[in-house]
């Protein structure tokens, strides 16, 4: 018995002594209890980080130009729009004309369905660069606003003329124009529209 017990001690001594030349462990970890907290921490990383792919929404709408004389409609039988060199010439009146988005009485510009989405809840701000008679210009958003009809004077140059208007902070859907109306039996002449936002 007493040999079976030193051939054991023995043993087992010389496994210590190999597992400390190999730089090996005795001690006996349960693969169960190790941590996964990285693996968690890169999932969350992974789901939160942004989507590259993701188109951004575009933050101005500008015509000038031919762009402008494409993008422009006249939404009244008495509005007439003209291309020009340099954009549009806008004649005729529309009494008491409405101002309500694809009922706009008016020479009338469809904004991007990306742009209707980012100005949801801001200020929008119209600029028009125009020449020739009096006017009036209406941002519409068709189911929630509008900025009202804002007049213009005649003006013998190009001038910049601009308005702003918030946006309710609501979704809507139906398109948001910018329509632009002759006060007067002068035509309007009109090179470039710029809308932004504050």
């Amino acid at each position: 018995m007493a040999f079976v017990r030193s051939s054991i001690s023995i043993a087992a001594m010389l496994s210590a002594v190999i597992l400390a030349g190999c730089g090996g462990d005795t001690s006996e970890t349960d693969a169960s209890e190790a941590p996964a907290a990285s693996a968690t921490s890169s999932t969350t990383a992974a789901a939160s980080a942004p989507d590259a792919d993701a188109t951004p929404l575009p933050t101005e709408q500008v015509f000038s130009g031919a762009e402008l004389a494409e993008a422009m409609v006249a939404r009244n039988d008495q509005i007439t729009i003209e291309a020009t060199d340099d954009g549009v010439l806008i004649s005729g009146m529309v009494d008491n004309p409405r101002s309500s988005g694809d009922l706009l009485d008016s020479a009338t510009v469809e904004l991007s369905s990306g742009f209707e989405e980012f100005v949801t809840g801001r200020t929008v701000i119209v600029e028009i660069d125009a020449a020739g008679g009096a006017f009036s210009a209406v941002y519409s958003t068709s189911e929630i606003g509008n900025s009202g009809w804002q007049p213009f004077e005649a003006s013998e140059t190009f001038t910049s003329r601009s308005f702003s208007y918030a946006v309710r902070d609501s979704k809507h859907e139906d398109g948001d124009f910018v329509g632009i109306v002759p006060s007067t039996e002068e035509a309007v002449r009109v090179k470039k529209l710029r809308v932004t936002v504050e």
